[in-house]
């Protein structure tokens, strides 16, 4: 994502209820949240990919452009890519 031009948010790390998750990478903004449900019962290792925060109105409107949208989706299928090689 960052070498798409994406930049991490630190919102997971916000100081308030339900959020402060400690960094795994803070640099590339990988937070731990090991209790997450979709992750809890599955039989593989998984990732979730936040690409936009919605209660940040800003990002928001950007999440609306279809040319974001596809350059997250380029990112994201070439992070993948890199990985299974």
């Amino acid at each position: 994502m960052r070498a798409a031009g994406f930049t991490p948010s630190r919102y997971h790390a916000d100081p308030v209820i339900g959020e402060n998750r400690p960094f795994a990478d803070e640099a590339n903004g990988v937070h731990f949240y090991d209790n997450l449900a979709v992750g809890k019962t599955a039989s593989m290792p998984s990732v979730l990919v936040e690409a936009g925060v919605i209660v940040n109105r800003q990002e928001e409107k950007r999440m609306l452009d279809p040319q974001v949208r596809a350059r997250i989706a380029r990112a994201v299928a070439q992070g993948v890519a890199a990985c299974l090689r």
